[in-house]
């Protein structure tokens, strides 16, 4: 069984956001998981790595992010 090398513990979670950038509009997205340091996110379209994002859930602060990865539906972020 690999270890987790993860520097903060994730949860579990199902949370509609809008994902921002400087480039398009804001685009819907899920947050599956998220952490102290980073989430992974649910989307249905493609950006580039290591883009500049921010992310807005409701009744929440705005939460600046770096993109970590992004696999087929799935992106990982890293807050910042």
């Amino acid at each position: 069984m690999p270890l987790n090398t993860r520097r903060h513990e994730r949860k579990k979670v199902r949370i509609n956001a809008s994902l921002l950038t400087d480039k398009a509009a804001p685009h819907s997205c899920r947050i599956v998981d998220i952490s102290s340091g980073g989430a992974r996110l649910m989307i249905d379209r493609s950006y580039s790595q290591s883009e500049l994002i921010k992310i807005q859930m409701a009744g929440k602060e705005t939460l600046s992010a770096l993109i970590a990865w992004q696999k087929e539906r799935y992106m990982g972020i890293m807050f910042i």
